[in-house]
C-alpha cells in the first residue's frame, strides 16, 4: 500500500557518530527542521549554499555492480 502522505519521504543513511554529533550542536532544535532549513536556504541561493559546503561534500557513491577482482599475475584461478 502506498503512502497517503502529500509529500514523498526522503531516506538518508548518516552514521550514528555523525548524526550524534549533529543532535548536539543543534542545541535542542529537530533534526527534520534542520534539513528543511537547509533545502530552503538551498533553493534561496544556491551558489552561496553550495560554496559554504564546499569542504564539507561527500564523494559520491558507487554506483551499479562492484567490478570483479583482477586475476593474479600468474593467470592461474584461484580454488573454490
Amino acid at each position: 500500500m502506498s503512502s497517503q502522505h502529500r509529500d514523498p519521504s526522503m531516506n538518508v543513511r548518516v552514521p550514528a557518530e555523525l548524526k550524534a554529533a549533529t543532535q548536539q550542536a543543534l542545541g535542542g532544535r529537530e533534526l527534520r527542521g534542520f534539513v528543511l532549513a537547509c533545502c530552503t536556504a538551498l533553493v534561496a541561493d544556491p551558489p552561496a549554499f553550495l560554496a559554504g559546503l564546499e569542504d564539507h561534500w561527500p564523494p559520491p557513491n558507487p554506483v551499479g555492480r562492484p567490478s570483479k577482482a583482477s586475476p593474479p599475475a600468474d593467470g592461474r584461478r584461484e580454488a573454490r
